[in-house]
């Protein structure tokens, strides 16, 4: 009985397409799903290093002007870099960054940590 059923199944076609599409769909999503998270993933770093590179630029711009205290450089430095990552705060939830001030060299450092929601 099972050897006519299974060969009953195996002629008729009628349905196979179906069967097809069925076995096919998760590979695809799961592709289509990572590409998603990956470009999302991608997006959020990007947003991450404008920011850092901003607020350095801004860190460095006020190191022109000798009457800048270096507290007053970390807070344009932090403001900065706050300011960039609104576009990202739905998706980033961010530490406050780590700044470097080098006076002689005429540079500041930033780097930040970011977790994605």
């Amino acid at each position: 009985m099972l050897h006519s059923l299974g060969k009953n199944f195996t002629l008729r076609n009628d349905g196979n397409v179906a069967v097809f599409i069925v076995l096919l769909s998760l590979p695809i999503l799961t592709v289509v799903g990572l590409a998603a998270e990956e470009s999302r993933q991608q997006t959020a770093a990007d947003q991450l290093e404008f920011a850092i590179e901003s607020a350095a630029r801004a860190g460095t711009d006020a190191l022109q002007n000798v009457i800048n205290s270096d507290a007053m450089v970390q807070t344009i430095v932090e403001r900065t870099y706050e300011d960039s990552l609104i576009i990202a705060q739905d998706t980033l939830t961010c530490q406050s960054p780590t700044i470097l001030i080098d006076r002689e060299a005429d540079q500041v450092q930033v780097s930040g940590r970011c977790v994605l929601n």
